[in-house]
């Protein structure tokens, strides 16, 4: 993964998962804390008590057989093209999101995906059981799935750093019409009222507030 990570691709392999939950936990709780305040500390409390979980799961899935490598990180139908003829896979697009991670936290999100479509465990299983199989020559399967349900928790992590990294683009824009119209126009009011947060800027924290969950996907851990 060198090449990747040496061109900029947001590194979220598993030595580095607990810096990166630090990291976004506290840019998630500033971009929400222009909400009500109370409700927010009561997120990130949440969030803090199970640091010391996602730094033993990250460490025990970095030591597990499978490593890092380039992921997409927002593998959903939407993603996905059609073969153009039998037999040919389908291709990936939109890979705004991708990262150098843990093969497996990209289950996350199409599992997620599937169980918006049907919750029937059997079907996430399947899923499941066909991403996992090119795998099944290089650990025991329980090994694999013990690294699958690893990599979809802390995955919330890299979920929540995706959408901090569209609030970021999105503040910068902003800033900038903001001194545009500031300079263009005097009759601009500058109070100082405090907002709302947009919908978009809880997410991040939502994220993280998985990790805090039975299982990421709502569901109990699947089996088989």
């Amino acid at each position: 993964v060198p090449e990747p990570l040496a061109a900029g691709v947001p590194d979220m392999r598993p030595v580095r998962l607990l810096e990166r939950f630090d990291e976004a936990l506290d840019a998630a709780a500033e971009h929400a804390l222009v909400a009500d305040g109370a409700w927010v500390r009561d997120q990130v409390a949440a969030i803090v008590d199970v640091r010391s979980r996602v730094a033993d799961e990250a460490a025990e899935l970095g030591a597990l057989a499978v490593g890092a490598g380039l992921n997409h990180d927002d593998l959903h139908p939407w993603n996905l093209l059609r073969p153009t003829s039998p037999g040919r896979p389908p291709k990936a697009i939109d890979w705004g999101d991708a990262v150098v991670a843990h093969p497996f936290s990209v289950l996350l999100v199409p599992l997620r995906a599937r169980r918006v479509r049907d919750d029937r465990e059997p079907g996430l299983v399947a899923l499941r059981r066909a991403y996992l199989g090119p795998w099944a020559d290089v650990a025991p399967r329980s090994e694999l799935l013990r690294a699958a349900d690893l990599a979809c928790r802390l995955g919330s992590i890299v979920r929540a750093h995706a959408w901090l990294r569209v609030l970021d683009a999105t503040r910068a824009a902003e800033a900038e019409r903001a001194e545009l119209t500031r300079r263009t126009s005097a009759l601009v009011e500058t109070g100082t009222t405090p907002r709302r947060p947009t919908s978009a800027e809880l997410v991040p924290l939502l994220w993280l507030r998985n990790l805090a969950l039975p299982s990421p996907l709502g569901v109990p851990t699947l089996q088989g």
